[in-house]
């Protein structure tokens, strides 16, 4: 049995069909009653002890398939999947969606988790795509003492067609001390047919990636040096002094490229021979192995006569 924790996402740019979106709420009603089983094995689906004399019917999405308490289902896969109901002389009194457990298999999800935080103290983005239709519950844990769901919390999370994105800040973490216990992200996803799982674990430094750096100036002398200056990304922690990035400076010109590594300070001053260059400047995290920052857009140099 799945808890109920579930989370609906319809899918309005692949134009679903009406069923694909009646299966999907009819599932978050009952999740409480969703049946996984892995593919290729055997279930039982037994209905409630009935009185004597009483007629008992197991159907699947509303149609009849057999008459009696017992159900065996052989051999399971996608096309056994639907929302199984038992009935006696007419009465609803069991019901239960049954789908597949999709382990070897992507039929959910069309790519991995990605997740991003653009600083040490800021939320984390985690983000997937599906191919289709599907309720999820999403969750993140801190592993402590071994076990990986010792610390969790559930999150919601939004969507738009077959995007998804979670934004979430994990509790009790400070960016001051050292980071022992990683975080793990998981995703439970149930489609009309499907189960399955994905999940993601790092540490904050792993997804830490700046914006890239500000307020960029590129200035050129009368004796043929270019002065580049910058600011930090308005949301990274400070102090500075504590939390240093370094910069990768990229110029062109008609006449020559190159590209510089600034570790300390927030300007460069670079011998150039042509008389205009573009120049852009990225950041990273100076000590972690982090991921850049994207390109800062192209900046154009101004001469000065000095």
């Amino acid at each position: 049995m799945v808890e109920l924790k579930f989370y609906q996402s319809p899918t309005p740019d692949l134009n679903p069909c009406p069923q694909t979106i009646e299966l999907l709420e009819e599932i978050a009603r009952f999740v409480d009653e969703v049946t996984i089983v892995e593919r290729a094995t055997t279930i039982n689906l037994t209905c409630d002890e009935p009185p004597p004399h009483t007629e008992v019917t197991w159907k699947i999405d509303g149609e009849p398939i057999q008459a009696s308490r017992l159900l065996t289902l052989e051999d399971v896969d996608q096309p056994n999947a639907g929302n199984y109901t038992c009935w006696q002389n007419g009465t609803l009194v069991k019901h239960t969606y049954l789908v597949v457990s999709e382990k070897d298999r992507s039929p959910i999800f069309s790519n991995a988790i990605q997740c991003r935080a653009r600083t040490f103290d800021s939320a984390i983005t985690c983000s997937w795509q599906t191919r289709g239709a599907a309720i999820f519950q999403v969750k993140y844990c801190r592993r402590v003492l071994r076990n990986p769901e010792s610390n969790c919390s559930f999150i919601e999370c939004s969507k738009s067609g077959t995007d998804h994105h979670c934004h979430f800040t994990v509790k009790n973490y400070s960016p001051y001390e050292e980071e022992y216990n990683p975080i793990t992200f998981f995703v439970e996803a149930i489609s009309s047919v499907s189960h399955q799982k994905m999940q993601k674990t790092f540490y904050m430094e792993n997804i830490v990636k700046p914006d890239p750096p500000k307020n960029i100036t590129v200035t050129l002398n009368k004796h043929k040096k270019m002065i580049i200056s910058w600011e930090y990304p308005c949301d990274w922690i400070k102090p500075h002094s504590y939390f240093p990035l370094r910069f990768e400076i990229e110029y062109t010109s008609k006449k020559e490229n190159g590209t510089e590594v600034v570790e300390e300070g927030l300007s460069k001053e670079i011998k150039v021979s042509a008389r205009r260059y573009m120049v852009r400047i990225k950041a990273k995290d100076r000590f972690l192995n982090s991921p850049w920052s994207e390109w800062s857009a192209w900046i154009n140099s101004r001469n000065v006569r000095v």
